[in-house]
């Protein structure tokens, strides 16, 4: 048989160290960033308004009491504006707060329902003056506001001054005892000039007491009461009946008819 040679080399320094090179030498393979965690990172939104979107999605889903406004629950308001229910609604449409129902009904200056038609039981109480706040208006409408301010002084002002003059000159004409046709003039002009201030000032008079009178009814204090499940079922039972009298008045008869 062939004799084979086979060559054994021991293990030592030399060998580990050059493992160790060739180790080294290898490079690393990159770390590659997530970026799924990165994308997902930025797409999540802030941990509060998750949690309150959570929470929302719990409270309708399990069919909690919601505010059919601001659509949160209570836990989102103030410990002094509770869920009422001020009208016949109901379902989703039932629960109001009362911070929320306070504002609507200030700004739209209405006292019933939309849905329902039902009269809000409500008392109101003014604010002292020292608290009141300013009324919420656009810049158009102070623009407009400062400017009918400003041309009724003029204009008042300017009625004043024409009164004054034309009364000094005609004292002046009279101790003289002459009275020419040009004082008749000015008469008839003062006069129609006078009669328009007047009805100037009484239409922004007018104007302003109805702008005073939004300002006093935003700066009241109001509270809703609640209505009560045995008034929902007399007022609604109450409305069946009604609608059945007039369905019963509308209907008219039919039948054979006599000619007679």
């Amino acid at each position: 048989m062939p004799l084979q040679q086979v060559l054994v080399h021991p293990l030592g320094n030399g060998s580990g160290k050059t493992a160790k090179k060739d180790q080294k030498a290898q490079p690393s393979p990159l770390k590659k960033k997530d970026s799924t965690k990165e994308t997902h990172h930025l797409e999540s939104p802030t941990p509060k308004l998750s949690e309150r979107c959570e929470t929302r999605l719990s409270m309708m889903s399990s069919g909690g009491d919601l505010c059919r406004i601001c659509q949160c629950d209570i836990l989102d308001q103030e410990e002094d504006s509770p869920l009422v229910a001020p009208c016949l609604c109901s379902g989703s449409m039932k629960y109001v707060h009362q911070a929320c129902l306070q504002k609507w009904i200030k700004s739209s200056d209405k006292t019933c329902c939309e849905l329902c038609k039902y009269e809000y039981k409500m008392t109101s109480k003014v604010k002292p003056f020292i608290q009141w706040e300013r009324l919420q208006m656009s810049t158009v409408e102070r623009r407009k506001i400062t400017c009918s301010v400003t041309f009724h002084v003029v204009a008042i002002t300017c009625v004043i001054w024409s009164l004054y003059v034309l009364i000094d000159r005609t004292t002046e004409e009279v101790e003289a005892g002459a009275l020419d046709w040009p004082f008749w003039t000015k008469l008839i002009v003062v006069a129609i000039g006078f009669t328009g201030g007047l009805v100037f000032m009484y239409v922004q008079c007018k104007m302003y007491g109805r702008l005073c009178q939004k300002w006093k009814a935003y700066n009241r204090v109001l509270s809703i009461a609640n209505v009560t499940d045995c008034e929902r079922i007399k007022t609604i039972s109450h409305h069946k009946q009604e609608k059945k009298t007039v369905e019963d008045v509308d209907v008219i008869p039919t039948g054979d008819m006599e000619l007679v």
